[in-house]
């Protein structure tokens, strides 16, 4: 019953997202608002829930943000993030190029100040921010043979092409 708000710090993202609410019949308590993450200038405690999903994974400085969810969350309310984390990049049996598409893309991401790592420091980060009470389940997914997410380092390397490109990483 309360409203729901959706943030992005990417203009093109909050279009896409609105024309979603919009084909979905309008959806009235949810709004999408633009803005970072890591400042929203929303108030402090207006919210009893404050989630992240692929979030702190993909930006440098993942501590503010996840400072500025816990200012957001009202007392007793709840933070919740879904990471993913490098360390479950595998193949087998194992194979060298994936070895190299793997080991690149890790490079790409800590040139661009992320951490493909960061699953592995959210208790961390979440403790440094005062959270209490806090749960970490971890689980590893494998997709079956000729699934969209075996392929999904590769998918995200090529929709990094420019970056890749340009970082010198690969030609």
């Amino acid at each position: 019953s309360g409203e729901v708000l959706g943030l992005d710090i990417n203009p093109l993202h909050v279009a896409q997202a609105r024309e979603l609410i919009q084909a979905r019949g309008g959806l009235r308590n949810v709004r999408v608002a633009e803005g970072d993450a890591r400042a929203t200038g929303l108030p402090a405690g207006s919210f009893d829930l404050v989630y992240a999903r692929l979030l702190l994974v993909n930006i440098p400085d993942p501590d503010r943000v996840v400072a500025e969810m816990t200012r957001l969350v009202r007392p007793g309310g709840w933070i919740a993030c879904e990471e993913a984390d490098g360390e479950a990049m595998l193949c087998y049996p194992p194979h060298e190029e994936y070895d190299q598409l793997t080991a690149t893309f890790q490079e790409l991401y800590a040139r661009s100040g992320a951490d493909v790592h960061i699953g592995q420091q959210l208790r961390q980060l979440l403790d440094d921010a005062g959270v209490v009470d806090i749960g970490i389940e971890a689980r590893a997914d494998v997709p079956p043979p000729g699934h969209s997410r075996r392929t999904v380092i590769l998918d995200l390397l090529q929709a990094m092409r420019p970056k890749l490109i340009a970082s010198g990483l690969l030609t």
